[in-house]
């Protein structure tokens, strides 16, 4: 089953294309699980949207932070972890750590 799974994998964009039918087959008879991280992001899309949106990530962390979700996040690490050692004060690490995305909120006054 592997190395059927195997084949599959290097030619994905063939196999998707003219023999969808092999790929569920194969899917039924289960995916093993020494090959799942590989399946998985080819099956469900993720690899190709990662091609896609190759700077997507880079784009979207350097730009400016709206303060509305810096708020909802503060919000949600009280509630979340009340009681976590990296959020007890707002001088502690978790805080500490949090702030480049917090100063990145503050770039549109700048």
């Amino acid at each position: 089953r592997e190395v059927k799974w195997l084949d599959i994998i290097s030619q994905w964009d063939r196999y998707l294309l003219k023999k969808t039918s092999k790929i569920k087959a194969q899917c039924r008879k289960g995916i093993p699980a020494s090959l799942r991280a590989r399946c998985w992001p080819l099956l469900c899309g993720a690899t190709q949207r990662m091609i896609n949106n190759k700077d997507l990530y880079q784009t979207l962390d350097s730009s400016c932070a709206l303060q509305c979700w810096v708020d909802v996040i503060e919000r949600d690490i009280d509630r979340q972890f009340p009681f976590h050692e990296m959020f007890l004060s707002r001088d502690g690490h978790g805080y500490h750590c949090l702030s480049h995305y917090h100063s990145l909120s503050h770039c549109h006054s700048l």
